[in-house]
Order: C-alpha cells, then sequence, then structure tokens
C-alpha cells in the first residue's frame, strides 16, 4: 500500500478572439470548457503511433500510455514517463554492495502518473509527481494534440489549480507582509490589471518574453506592506477556488510570531490522498487507481463557472 496525493485543477480550452476596442481591433485570449472537443483531442493523441505520441524534455520524456473511456463522463489514464543519460553502479541499500550497471544511456526506469477528467465540467485530478506537473501536462497536450486542437478552433489548453478557500486567511495569519510577488503569463488577458500589472506586461512585451513578475517590497524594515488584502484580491478573488485568468503564481513573504514566512499560492492546491494498493514491483494497481479517482470525481462539487 502507498499513499498518493491527487490535485485538483479547471481544464479550459483557450482561443483567440477579435474584440473592438476604441476603433480598432484588438486580438484577446478567451477561455471556455468543450467537453467535446477536449474528448476528440485525446482519442486522436491516443491514436498515434508511440513515437508520435512522446515529448522529449531536457534528460526525460513523457507520452499518454493508457487511456479509459467512461462514456460521455469521463476520460482517466496514466502518462509514462522515464529519465534517460546517466548511469551508474546499483548500490544495495541494506548490504551495501555493488554492481555494474548494464543498462544503456538512453535507457530509463518506468514511472507513471495518473489522471481523471470529469467531462461534465473540466475537473482534472492529477497524481501529485516532481516531473509530470500541471505545466508539463499542459504543455504536452497543447503541443502533442496542436493539430486536433486547431481543427476544432482551439489554440492551446489551459489548466489552472483550483485552491482550497483559506489562501486570504493564511495571509491574515501574518503580523506583517513584508514582500508580494505576483507571476503572470504575459499573453492572458485578466479582469483586473492595475498599472503596475500593465507597466510589467509592456516591459515585457519589449523584450517579448512570456512571463512578467510584479513585486511589491515594504519600504522600511519594521513597516510592512498596506492594504494587501485588497489588492491581493484582484489576483485570487475571496471565496473563488481558482485564481484571475494569466496569473501562475503568488508569493507572499512577511512575519508571523516573529519568524519570517511564505505563503505560495500554489502551495495551497486542493488535494485528496489516498491509500492504494500496490504491486510486488511497488507499483500501484492501475484498476484500484482508476476506482479511487472515479470516487473523487463523483464526490467533488461541480466546478462553478461564470
Amino acid at each position: 500500500m502507498a499513499d498518493k496525493n491527487f490535485m485538483s485543477y479547471q481544464m479550459d480550452l483557450e482561443y483567440i478572439d477579435t474584440i473592438k476596442e476604441k476603433d480598432k481591433k484588438k486580438e484577446v485570449y478567451k477561455s471556455k470548457w468543450d467537453a467535446k472537443s477536449f474528448k476528440d483531442v485525446m482519442l486522436k493523441l491516443y491514436q498515434l503511433d508511440k513515437q508520435d505520441r512522446k515529448r522529449r524534455y531536457s534528460g526525460w520524456f513523457m507520452y499518454l500510455e493508457d487511456l479509459k473511456v467512461s462514456g460521455t463522463t469521463s476520460l482517466s489514464g496514466r502518462f509514462r514517463y522515464a529519465e534517460y543519460g546517466y548511469k551508474g553502479k546499483w548500490v544495495h541499500a541494506d548490504s551495501m554492495e555493488e554492481r555494474d550497471n548494464d543498462k544503456s544511456l538512453r535507457e530509463g526506469e518506468e514511472q507513471y502518473v495518473y489522471f481523471y477528467f470529469r467531462l461534465s465540467d473540466g475537473l482534472l485530478l492529477l497524481q501529485g509527481d516532481m516531473k509530470v506537473t500541471r505545466s508539463k501536462v499542459e504543455d504536452y497536450i497543447s503541443n502533442i494534440g496542436k493539430e486536433k486542437l486547431k481543427n476544432s478552433g482551439y489554440d492551446n489548453i489551459a489548466i489552472r489549480t483550483l485552491l482550497r478557500e483559506d489562501f486570504h486567511k493564511e495571509i491574515e495569519k501574518l503580523d506583517l507582509v513584508k514582500l508580494i510577488e505576483v507571476e503572470i503569463q504575459t499573453e492572458k488577458t485578466s479582469s483586473y490589471e492595475n498599472e503596475a500589472v500593465i507597466e510589467a506586461k509592456r516591459q515585457a512585451a519589449e523584450v517579448e518574453a512570456n512571463y512578467a513578475s510584479v513585486i511589491l517590497r515594504s519600504k522600511y524594515r519594521q513597516q510592512g506592506l498596506k492594504n494587501i488584502g485588497q489588492y491581493l484580491e484582484g489576483f485570487k478573488p475571496r471565496g473563488s477556488k481558482t485564481v484571475a485568468s494569466g496569473v501562475k503564481n503568488i508569493k507572499v513573504i512577511g512575519d508571523q510570531n516573529g519568524e519570517l514566512r511564505r505563503v505560495y499560492l500554489d502551495k495551497i492546491a486542493e488535494k485528496y490522498t489516498r491509500d492504494l494498493e500496490t504491486d510486488e514491483n511497488k507499483q500501484l494497481k492501475k484498476e484500484r487507481v482508476h476506482t479511487a479517482l472515479n470516487g473523487i470525481g463523483e464526490m467533488r462539487e461541480k466546478i462553478w463557472r461564470e
């Protein structure tokens, strides 16, 4: 048996729309959930040859290894990945005996990351992992499924972290807030853009950067930032489980009971922990994982969308 965490996310499909602004046309990113198009993308992706399904990163690769369709309700499966490019001797954990490693430098030990998509509202449950993260899944589907997405009228997919509703409560515990840093994806528009955000995006556009950061730092060591609650609500509305479009992360540094404390938005993600059965090689049993994820998907309330 092994305890595994599954993080919650909101899926969206993104497209470029043209709006009229002061007698000028402007292209903006928009997003929505389209279950049929997303299902078609995933099925098309899974039908590709294994080589065409593979996406290579620095020193490792991943691909969609399994996909299970449950009618119009959900898609579930797993990604397979492996790290390669390094070879050392095997060392026994108990005896400390060493032996040569006969694997090729192009070979890697397989690892699996399980997922579940709820088609009714775009809920994603993704097993916690250091390699196959939210951003990697977003990148993988957007790139490997690029042709099918384009044919359906979309540019890419977006995966946003669903949060426990206590982000603002965690901030309110701080006695003093010394620094706020907001990371913004420059191509995305937000309903909240103050002068600092607009200027950060402008500077990022000049150097063709994909991301910009807005950093607010207290002027004096013994005095904290003021009115931070109202400021942060523009990026992460109070009571909402998602952040404003384009906000990638928020970091807040302050003092609590005389100790330095950091609060990261992406560390307050909604997650579910399950004790799952493993085989003789300590790999999770696939059907047990599917059963657990289906159970979470059935009990988790519907994602609220505007």
